[in-house]
C-alpha cells in the first residue's frame, strides 16, 4: 500500500513537470485567449484528476506558477492569471475564467501588507493639511472629553477635547477624535421638559454610562492613497491615477464615474465627502458640488435604549423603537421585511434630524470612510481592532455594544466586563485603540449599509428618497469603480470575508457578526433581510 501511494506521488510530480514544461513552451509564443483559457482548463482539470474537492484560490494560485510562466496572485477568492503577453483571466473559485478580471495591479493582489496614508482636507476644499477640519455643532450636539474615568461635559473651543495625531511607525492608540453625545440623554443643549439644560456651569460635570445621550465621532474631510507591500518594500499603489506598480507602470488609468479626484501628490478625495453630483460616487451631501467639511459617525451600533433589560417586542426593530447609539445596550436587532425596513428603520432614522441636523442610515462610502481613516496614521496607524464577541446573557442571538474581544477565543456572556468599552482590553476594540473611537465596527451585529444592488425590490428602499442617502451597484462583483466604500481596494484584507451583493441578497452589510468567526473591521457580505438580523448606524451631516 505504501509503495502505491509513492508511486502515485511520483507520477503526479511528472505530471505537473511535463504540464509545466508544456506551459513554459505554449506561452513564449503568442497564443490566442481561446489557448490561453484552454491551459487554464487543463490545469483545473488537472487538479479535479489529484483530488482537489474545491478549486479554490490558494490551491490553485500553486498549480499555476510552474516555471514562472504565469504571474498569479491570489485575493481571497479569486486568482488573477497574468501572461507573458499582458493578458490578464480572473478565476473564480468554481472555475469561472473571466477575461480581464479585476484590474487591479497583479503585485497589489499578491501583497502581504499595506498601508492607507491620510492627508486632511481644509474646509470644503481639496487643499491639503496637517490639521483637520474643525467639528461641526448642531444645537442638539454636546462636546464631551474623557477624564479617565467618565465622560465629562465640555465646549467646542477646549483644547483637550480632541486631537488627530499621526502616529509613527509601530505605534497605537495615541490619537483621540472628536467625541458629543445629542440631547437625548439626561443633558441636553435644548430646552426639553424632564432633561438638564446644558450651560456653561455644568462645564467639568461627569456624565455616567446611563445618563448619556447618543454618541457620535467626527470624521473630518480627508484624502488618502493605498500602499502595498511585499517583503517591507512598496509594490504598488491604489491612488488618483488608478492602480499603479512601484515602478510607475499604471496598470489600469483611473476612469470611473470621477471618482478618483487627485487631491494633490496623487491622494484620493474620499468620495463621502463630495458634493452634489457625485451621488453614485458615495457624496451627495453639502450646499454645491464642494460638499462637506466632515460627518458624525454614531460611535456605537443602535439600541434601543439604555438598559438590557429588555422585553422580546424591544428587542426588535417596531413601531416604537427610538434609535440610540450608547454603551452596554443590545444591539437592536432588524430581521423584517423590506417595507419594514423602509418605514421603521430608514424613515425613523430620518424624521430624527433637525433644523440644522441630517441624521440618515450610513452609507456604504461613509462606512469606509470610517474604516479608512481607522486603518490609517489617525486611528490604528495599520492595526487591526478587536472584535466585540459580547453577548446578552439570557439570549445568545443579541449582541451588546461597546465590548472587545475575549482572551479566550471566542464569544461570552457580557457582564465580564473586562472587556467593556472603557477597559485597557475593550479599547483595541476601537478604531483608534482608545476611548475616543469607535465601537462595533468589528464584531457585534453586523450592520447593514445603504448600499444596494441596483434591482426592482430594491426600489421598495429608495422611492421617495434623495439619491444622496444611498448607494446602487449594478455591477456583479467589486471593481476599480468601488473606490472609497471598502469594497475592492481593501478587498480580503486580514483575510476578512468580501461577498458582493446579487440579486438573491441584495444589501450590504458590514464588519460581521460576533458569533460567525470572521469579522473585522474589512468584512463585508451580503444580505437578504430575512436570513441573520443585522444592527444599524447611523450618519449625521450638517445642513
Amino acid at each position: 500500500m505504501e509503495k502505491k501511494k509513492i508511486v502515485i506521488i511520483v507520477v503526479a510530480l511528472v505530471l505537473v513537470l511535463i504540464l509545466g514544461i508544456g506551459i513554459y513552451m505554449f506561452a513564449t509564443r503568442t497564443t490566442s485567449e481561446e489557448e490561453e483559457i484552454a491551459q487554464i482548463h487543463r490545469i483545473l482539470n488537472m487538479m479535479r484528476g489529484y483530488g482537489e474537492e474545491s478549486i479554490n484560490a490558494d490551491t490553485l494560485n500553486q498549480y499555476l506558477r510552474p516555471n514562472g510562466v504565469m504571474a498569479t496572485a491570489t485575493d481571497g477568492n479569486r486568482t488573477m492569471v497574468v501572461f507573458d503577453n499582458g493578458n490578464k483571466y480572473e478565476v473564480e473559485q468554481d472555475g469561472t475564467i473571466t477575461k480581464g478580471g479585476r484590474n487591479m495591479s497583479s503585485s497589489a493582489l499578491g501583497s502581504d501588507d499595506y498601508k492607507i496614508q491620510v492627508k486632511f482636507l481644509k474646509d470644503n476644499t481639496n487643499e491639503q493639511t496637517d490639521i483637520p477640519n474643525k467639528p461641526e455643532l448642531s444645537e442638539e450636539m454636546i462636546p464631551v472629553k474623557w477624564d479617565g474615568e467618565n465622560w465629562v461635559i465640555t465646549n467646542e473651543n477646549d483644547p483637550e477635547w480632541y486631537n488627530y495625531i499621526a502616529q509613527t511607525e509601530g505605534t497605537d492608540g495615541a490619537s483621540k477624535w472628536a467625541n458629543i453625545m445629542m440631547s437625548d440623554g439626561k443633558y441636553s443643549k435644548i430646552n426639553q421638559e424632564g432633561k438638564i439644560l446644558v450651560t456653561d456651569a455644568l462645564i467639568g460635570t461627569k456624565i455616567a454610562d446611563e445618563e448619556l445621550g447618543s454618541m457620535y465621532v467626527w470624521i473630518p474631510r480627508y484624502s488618502y492613497k493605498i500602499e502595498y507591500y511585499k517583503d517591507g518594500e512598496i509594490i504598488a499603489y491604489s491612488d488618483a491615477r488608478g492602480f499603479v506598480e512601484a515602478n510607475g507602470e499604471l496598470v489600469n488609468e483611473a476612469n470611473n464615474q470621477g471618482t478618483r479626484i487627485n487631491a494633490g501628490d496623487n491622494y484620493i478625495v474620499h468620495p463621502s465627502f463630495l458634493g452634489k453630483g457625485y451621488e453614485e460616487a458615495g457624496g451627495g451631501f453639502g450646499q454645491d458640488e464642494n460638499g462637506i467639511t466632515g460627518l458624525w459617525i454614531s460611535k456605537f451600533e443602535a439600541s434601543n435604549k439604555n438598559k438590557v433589560e429588555y422585553t422580546k417586542d424591544e428587542e426588535t426593530i417596531n413601531e416604537n423603537t427610538i434609535f440610540k447609539f450608547v454603551p452596554n445596550s443590545m444591539s437592536v436587532e432588524i430581521e423584517y421585511n423590506l417595507e419594514n425596513i423602509k418605514e421603521n428603520v430608514i424613515n425613523k432614522m430620518q424624521s430624527q434630524s433637525t433644523n440644522t441636523a441630517d441624521m440618515h442610515v450610513t452609507k456604504t462610502s461613509e462606512w469606509g470612510a470610517m474604516v479608512y481613516l481607522a486603518y490609517s496614521q489617525y486611528g490604528r496607524n495599520g492595526n487591526s481592532m478587536s472584535v466585540n464577541e459580547a453577548y446578552y446573557s439570557t439570549k445568545k442571538d443579541n449582541a451588546v455594544t461597546g465590548y472587545g474581544a475575549s482572551d479566550n477565543g471566542y464569544y461570552y456572556i457580557y457582564t465580564q466586563n473586562d472587556y467593556s468599552y472603557k477597559t485597557d482590553k475593550g479599547v483595541l476594540a476601537s478604531t483608534t485603540g482608545n476611548v475616543y473611537g469607535i465601537y462595533d465596527v468589528a464584531g457585534g451585529l453586523a450592520e447593514f449599509t445603504m448600499g444596494f444592488k441596483d434591482i426592482s425590490d430594491i426600489k421598495t428602499l429608495t422611492d421617495g428618497l434623495d439619491s444622496k442617502y444611498y448607494m446602487l451597484y449594478e455591477k456583479d462583483k467589486a471593481s476599480e469603480e468601488d473606490v472609497g466604500d471598502m469594497l475592492f481596494e481593501t478587498a480580503h484584507w486580514d483575510k476578512d470575508g468580501a461577498d458582493y451583493v446579487n440579486t438573491y441578497d441584495p444589501i450590504f452589510k458590514m464588519g460581521g457578526r460576533y458569533d460567525i468567526g470572521c469579522a473585522g473591521m474589512f468584512n463585508y457580505s451580503a444580505w437578504n433581510i430575512e436570513e441573520d438580523p443585522c444592527s444599524v448606524r447611523s450618519t449625521i451631516v450638517l445642513k
